[in-house]
């Protein structure tokens, strides 16, 4: 599969660098984790994708992902194009999986500009059972990005991690080339 931006090392063969996503049972507020990139050329984007596992099994629960806007170093809650947003009911089961959603429709990026893909639970607060785990393997391969966790260890603020990425995947039209689109497929 073709990606326009993504960090894939693979499936991860345990939780030792899993972020939880949604209730956070050790501390317990509600966690959301973002990606930061930089849009190289005036990219349309069709979708969005996270590396998850639900350590409960049980499904539906609503996720939400969107690509945001920078603030400094973290996502500013403004969508970059207000069509990339989006919610769907998570997966069942326990093994690690791609979690993808498709945009309703494309949205399009300003080339040079800093953007973040944002993962929560659709419906803050959460309770216990409502939490998935995201991957953020404990070295920084992504180059110009970072990721940035809500709610940890600063509940209701984002903090930015540096040296981390989370694994993580967007689909989109690459460019145009003579007339034609050169476009990944989608899941």
């Amino acid at each position: 599969m073709a990606y326009i931006y993504q960090y894939d090392p693979g499936t991860p063969a345990d939780d030792n660098n899993a972020i939880v996503v949604g209730y956070r049972s050790s501390s317990g507020f509600t966690q959301r984790i973002a990606q930061s990139l930089t849009a190289n050329i005036n990219d349309v984007i069709v979708g969005l994708g996270f590396m998850m596992r639900n350590p409960n099994g049980a499904g539906g629960v609503e996720l939400t992902f969107s690509i945001q806007t920078n603030n400094g170093s973290i996502p500013s809650g403004t969508l970059a194009n207000a069509n990339l947003t989006g919610a769907q009911t998570a997966f069942n089961g326990t093994g690690w999986v791609w979690q993808d959603l498709v945009f309703a429709t494309p949205g399009t990026l300003a080339a040079g500009g800093s953007i973040w893909a944002v993962c929560k639970v659709t419906t803050e607060p959460v309770g216990s059972g409502t939490s998935y785990y995201t991957n953020v393997p404990a070295s920084d391969p992504f180059a110009g990005g970072n990721n940035a966790i809500y709610g940890d260890p600063t509940d209701g603020a984002w903090a930015a991690y540096v040296l981390t990425d989370t694994q993580f995947r967007v689909d989109g039209t690459l460019a145009v080339v003579g007339g034609l689109n050169l476009t990944s497929k989608m899941w």
